[in-house]
């Protein structure tokens, strides 16, 4: 086996197990997203667990994809921050069969998790924009000026 045939079948792995990973991740924040909405505090905490098992590997990943980039890179002779996972593809031709087939899904799970994580964003900053104008409101029916609410103190999850 060449050293590009090897190169590719190792991007084609990684490829392949980052689409795992965002699959993975975009179920879990799906999840969370609906346990949110329904209050569901135990979902949440397993949610975030998951979530966070799951981007624990983010640092070596990103290590590992660089490094391929940068190999593809050198035997394209451009430089690694200019290559895609597309525009390797192409260069490859049909030895990219495998690797193009990946791809569309790829992009297709990362942009579905980008976007579910700015929704689960917005509906949690939605929460606690809710949660501050019952607190005022409590505050106010107790003759406590809400605009004094910072030195009021704070609500606490006392179950954990």
């Amino acid at each position: 086996m060449s050293s590009i045939q090897a190169l590719v079948v190792q991007l084609e792995r990684y490829a392949q197990e980052e689409l795992e990973l965002q699959t993975r991740t975009l179920t879990a924040l799906r999840e969370q997203e609906a346990a949110l909405f329904h209050g569901d505090l135990d979902a949440m905490r397993a949610n975030v667990e998951r979530v966070d098992a799951q981007l624990e590997g983010c640092v070596a990943r990103a290590a590992r994809r660089n490094e391929l980039l940068r190999r593809f890179g050198l035997h394209f002779g451009v430089a690694a921050s200019t290559l895609t996972l597309t525009s390797i593809c192409t260069r490859l031709g049909p030895d990219a069969e495998k690797l193009a087939r990946i791809a569309v899904p790829l992009r297709e799970a990362t942009l579905a998790v980008s976007r579910a994580t700015r929704r689960l964003g917005a509906l949690a900053r939605m929460h606690a924009r809710l949660n501050d104008e019952i607190l005022k409101s409590v505050l106010a029916v107790q003759g406590v000026d809400p605009r004094n609410m910072e030195r009021c103190g704070a609500l606490v999850d006392a179950e954990v």
